[in-house]
């Protein structure tokens, strides 16, 4: 049996424009779902469900955190067109 699951992100995003409570815990529910390379596809009512916030905060969030350069965003489309889970990369400063 495993214990919890450990959440690393970069002390880096500490520096400059500081996230706010609510896009840190968008963070941690990004970072739940990445990858070693803090990279993951997952989508926003996934980390909805994992962080407890509304679908429509962890867009604000994930909005905020692009601007802040603490993600980087990937839209992600099927070959039809459709919308398929956005992709994102925690982005390590410095």
């Amino acid at each position: 049996m495993s214990g919890p699951r450990l959440i690393i992100l970069p002390g880096s995003i500490l520096d400059g424009d500081k996230p706010t409570a609510g896009e840190m815990l968008t963070l941690a529910g990004i970072a739940y779902f990445g990858d070693k390379d803090r990279r993951c596809t997952v989508s926003l009512q996934k980390i909805s469900e994992k962080t407890g916030q509304s679908r429509r905060n962890v867009i604000l969030h994930v909005n905020s955190l692009e601007k802040k350069r603490i993600i980087e965003k990937e839209f992600r489309r099927s070959e039809k067109g459709d919308s398929l889970a956005n992709g994102y990369k925690i982005i390590s400063k410095g």
